[in-house]
């Protein structure tokens, strides 16, 4: 019996001193927790800046979109060897490549999709475009839109899945619940530090869509462009209006590079053309001090809306016949790239100012042609240039 008890009491106070010792280890934690931890810091006391990406929810993004480094980073999945500095996105260590891979975008349906990147880059830069499209049942594979260096770019070859289909710069979907969309890119390996991604643009044409041209809201407005000509440069002038016309926006921006050196920069080497409408935009928004995208516009506001900021713009037109552009010396039906500069009413009809490289003299350059005329020509899609980001 004195040896039962003897064991119950030991028991209990076995039992006494872990709960004390049990109170005494709440309490060192409760301490911990809230007055002896502070907040992180380097050896100089700066706060010491978490630079991974997350994938945070569902984004909805409109009919044209521009996705900043900031948004991208902040709405991504994979940033592996990479790092948001200064609102771009750049390569952590030059000796290995980087992945950025996003989370999913949700955009409207569309009829078509045209992206825009725009990249600092120098001799020894080179990045890879991906975009994938999907709704809530998967996603294509992603379309490579281009590997692009500086003086080398290229399409890659036309892709196509169930889900859509990729051409140079276009992408079509072939279901009609198409809803989502994601980027990807690829920074490859450098001897560089000036690779920099400033943001991706998307821009699409709903699936219903309506022209609307309201006359009443114009002014006269005129914007003074420095006119070039495409047709007198040799064996490419016939195909060159897309880099002259861009390089006469460059320059009202003080970029003057001659339609040449613009058209060296901007042919895509996969597809062999000059006119690829993602090349050229990219390409003026890798410049630091400006920003770009290809924009589909189908109202005279939005035309107007830039005209009144004093932004030119590229329009994409296609005539089947002389006539139905007056003034132009040809008719376009592959299509044809011009600069609209301004708004004049002339005798109750409203004319736009366009800079036509499509001449072989400057002085030829610059002219007026009916604004209707012009808007029944034009296939909505216009290249935005501008220094502030978007």
């Amino acid at each position: 019996m004195r040896k039962v008890l003897f064991v119950l009491l030991l028991f209990a106070f076995i039992v006494s001193i872990n709960g004390c010792l049990d109170q005494d280890r709440a309490y060192i934690d409760n301490q911990d927790s809230e007055e002896n931890i502070e907040d992180p810091k380097d050896e100089e006391g700066e706060d010491i800046m978490d630079n991974t990406c997350q994938a945070s929810e569902l984004v909805s993004i409109n009919q044209t979109h521009t996705l900043n480094a900031d948004e991208l980073w902040s709405h991504s999945m994979v940033c592996d060897n990479l790092k948001l500095e200064n609102s771009m996105i750049k390569l952590d260590d030059n000796n290995f490549q980087g992945i950025l891979e996003t989370s999913d975008f949700h955009v409207e349906s569309f009829a078509e999709l045209v992206p825009t990147w725009n990249v600092v880059l120098d001799e020894k830069s080179t990045v890879t475009i991906f975009v994938a499209i999907g709704n809530h049942t998967g996603y294509s594979d992603y379309y490579a839109m281009a590997l692009w260096r500086k003086t080398y770019k290229t399409s890659l070859e036309d892709q196509v899945d169930q889900y859509g289909r990729k051409t140079i710069d276009t992408i079509t979907p072939k279901l009609i619940d198409i809803n989502r969309i994601k980027f990807k890119v690829i920074f490859a390996k450098s001897d560089t530090d000036a690779t920099a991604l400033k943001n991706i643009s998307i821009t699409t044409i709903p699936k219903q869509s309506e022209n609307h041209y309201d006359f009443s809201i114009l002014q006269e407005k005129s914007i003074l462009l420095e006119p070039r000509q495409q047709l007198s440069v040799p064996a490419i002038g016939n195909l060159i209006c897309s880099p002259t016309s861009l390089s006469m926006v460059l320059n009202y921006y003080n970029h003057s590079e001659s339609q040449s050196l613009v058209s060296s920069y901007v042919f895509d080497q996969g597809a062999q053309i000059y006119g690829n409408w993602s090349f050229n935009a990219s390409y003026a928004g890798g410049f630091d001090d400006l920003y770009a995208r290809v924009q589909y516009a189908n109202d005279l506001s939005t035309l107007s809306s830039y005209i009144n900021n004093d932004q030119p713009l590229v329009l994409s037109i296609r005539t089947q016949t002389k006539e139905e552009l007056e003034g132009s010396i040809m008719a376009y039906p592959s299509g044809h790239l011009l600069v609209l500069t301004g708004f004049k009413l002339i005798d109750d009809t409203w004319y736009a100012l366009v800079s036509d490289p499509a001449e072989y003299e400057d002085s030829k350059v610059n002219r007026e042609y009916n604004l209707q005329d012009l808007l029944d020509a034009w296939r909505g899609y216009i290249y935005v240039v501008q220094t502030t980001p978007f």
